[in-house]
């Protein structure tokens, strides 16, 4: 995510979700570097970035024992300057314990993430719900959040993904601050903005 105004929100490296790419990037001169530092110095001993493509790695490897460990040490060292990489990862690995964590520090920056595509592609369902109930974002208008739910459901990856996205709107519609969506919904329809059919009638 762009840096702005003097944030100190940093870009994220994961930059695709696709699978091909993670693997590459798994592949990559700094995954090995991470598990070499690890092996010669302990989990304690390692960088947050270290341990976040050490976390990556372990996920990909199905090593629960080492992505428990990862998680419980990213969890003590998320700050402005990694949450971006922290909660796309997060969001990649379905990991709520990351998720949770990440998600004050999201609501925190939201001016800065809104603006990034790049989260609306990596958000998952759990993570957006976490969101939604942050008080930073029950401060948003109705029409802000379902416009928001908008470029989250039209940034899916795919078509499973947009299915899904499409479904869980009528689970978000019951959080605090969207209330009147049918009217809230017929509005917008009127003024162009392309609603999915699905939500037209929750």
């Amino acid at each position: 995510m762009p840096h702005e105004g003097g944030n100190k929100i940093q870009a994220p490296y994961t930059a695709s979700v696709d699978e091909n790419r993670k693997k590459t990037y798994f592949s990559g001169i700094g995954v090995v570097n991470a598990a070499v530092e690890y092996a010669y110095g302990g989990i304690e001993n390692i960088s947050p970035e270290v341990a976040l493509r050490l976390y990556l790695l372990a996920h990909n490897l199905q090593n629960k024992a080492l992505v428990d460990g990862c998680t419980k040490f990213l969890c003590a060292r998320i700050a402005e300057t990694n949450v971006s990489e922290v909660w796309s990862a997060a969001n990649v690995t379905k990991n709520e314990v990351l998720i949770r964590v990440c998600a004050p520090l999201v609501a925190m920056n939201w001016e800065i993430f809104r603006a990034s595509q790049l989260f609306y592609v990596v958000t998952e369902i759990i993570g957006m719900m976490s969101l939604f109930r942050y008080p930073r974002l029950a401060q948003e208008s109705a029409t802000s959040k379902v416009k928001t739910l908008l470029k989250w459901r039209n940034a899916s990856r795919d078509d499973e993904v947009r299915t899904a996205r499409t479904t869980a709107f009528r689970d978000m519609v019951s959080l605090p601050g969207i209330q009147n969506t049918p009217d809230l919904i017929s509005d917008l329809f009127v003024e162009g903005i392309d609603i999915p059919v699905e939500w037209r009638f929750v």
